[in-house]
């Protein structure tokens, strides 16, 4: 359903607003369509304003009867929003225009504008355990979030444990009901695991509800990352394991069966904050994770060089001091080898059991004796954005949809640093 009443121009250019010049409605026996011609200045066309639920998303399209290079843009009073690589936008405003823009030099002919809600769907985001926070032999939680990135309230759904590889503490607890999601609400799903069969588990999450049926897949790992003493160095390694640190945070890790992933994140004087469960990892929009495990390939004193690929994509990731802001950074080159569309890049993934919370911009850390205040941000051209979980305690940086391509480079660096402000929201 076309949210634009006119949006095919049956009724000309009523309900739409046009610059003074370079915007020319064509009808004749075999097309309908608004010319666009961009000459000294830009020329545009801009609907009236169209009711939208905020935060539900949105496909947004133009249909050319001209070719020609045009700029789409969902306008609110205090937004400016461009559809990203699938074509979708999320409005945080009920009341919204779409603009249709020819810049300087470009001609298009324009057939129809469309906008129209996706529907019910849902993504299933953060798949972990709590196995890295117990001692072997002890019972954990196989847990994940379900977001509703659809644009209408979903009803009547089941989450699913599928797993041969793991005891569950409650027999029947494979099967749980998720209950009622609003447009662009996230819930969390535990599944109570008495204990795993093999060190390395493999699992898969089952979402059924009136959109379809999604399933994301997770692993549990028999492995508890762990301090190496109270190191005087910034860099430091041993035979299968390294750490680095700054003034203020040190950043541990050990050899696992499939290489080097998770790292403890400990404060100078050996506090535990919390595990950075994967430095990197990849996100298909059809579920799951690509994470990027690696070997050490380097240890020189501005920090460790890690490398590893898989049938997707090769990476390197350089984990160092980041000493003007005493805290900790990971750089990553990573490039493709098979084309990936729309999927979303994650750095820092960090867990913890400890008491999390937003104050004042930053994201509060309680531990025993004390409340340290970490911020995570991006540099580089990749945008990264930080999207924290309170009652979780979790905090990633994500990127928006990006499409990976064989030979390309891409290039991002997170940091999580102490007292850093930054701007966060809440899921």
């Amino acid at each position: 359903m076309n949210l634009i009443p006119n949006g095919s121009f049956e009724a000309g250019l009523s309900e739409w607003e046009s610059t003074p010049s370079g915007v020319t409605f064509v009808r004749n026996e075999t097309k309908r369509f608004v010319m666009l011609a961009g000459e000294s200045h830009s020329a545009a066309i801009c609907s009236e304003p169209l009711s939208v639920v905020p935060g539900a998303a949105y496909h947004v399209e133009v249909e050319r009867a001209i070719r020609g290079d045009c700029d789409l843009a969902v306008i609110g009073t205090n937004s400016l929003l461009k559809p990203d690589q699938s074509g979708e936008v999320v409005p945080t405003e009920g009341r919204v225009r779409v603009q249709v823009t020819a810049r300087p030099g470009h001609r298009v002919g324009i057939a129809r504008v469309l906008v129209m809600p996706v529907g019910a769907r849902a993504r299933i985001l953060n798949v972990r355990s709590t196995a890295a926070f117990k001692q072997p032999g002890e019972p954990f939680e196989i847990l994940c979030d379900i977001r509703n990135t659809g644009s209408e309230v979903i009803d009547s759904q089941i989450a699913r444990l599928i797993t041969v590889h793991h005891d569950l503490l409650e027999e029947h607890r494979h099967e749980v009901r998720v209950p009622l999601l609003e447009v662009g609400d996230c819930t969390e799903v535990s599944f109570p695991i008495l204990k795993q069969r093999g060190a390395y588990s493999p699992f898969e999450i089952e979402y059924e509800y009136p959109g379809g049926v999604i399933r994301a897949e997770g692993a549990t790992l028999r492995h508890v990352p762990s301090a190496e003493g109270r190191p005087v160095q910034s860099v430091v390694s041993g035979r299968r394991w390294y750490s680095v640190g700054s003034r203020s945070l040190r950043m541990t890790a050990h050899e696992t069966d499939l290489d080097f992933g998770p790292a403890l994140l400990t404060t100078e004087d050996g506090t535990e904050l919390g595990i950075v469960q994967q430095l990197g990892q990849l996100l298909p929009s059809a579920g799951g994770s690509i994470p990027f495990w690696s070997k050490v390939k380097s240890v020189t004193p501005r920090g460790v060089e890690l490398s590893g690929s898989n049938e997707f994509a090769q990476w390197t990731l350089l984990v160092g001091g980041d000493h003007a802001s005493k805290g900790i950074a990971v750089e990553l080159k990573l490039s493709g080898r098979k084309r990936l569309p729309n999927v979303n890049l994650e750095m820092l993934l960090f867990q913890t059991m400890l008491p999390l919370a937003l104050t004042g911009g930053a994201i509060v850390i309680t531990a025993a004796k004390s409340k340290l205040p970490l911020g995570w941000r991006s540099a580089g051209r990749l945008q990264l954005d930080l999207e924290v979980s309170e009652k979780s305690g979790l905090a990633v940086m994500r990127s928006g949809q990006i499409t990976l391509t064989p030979g390309t480079l891409m290039r991002a660096t997170a940091i999580i640093n102490p007292a850093e402000k930054a701007i966060v929201r809440a899921r």
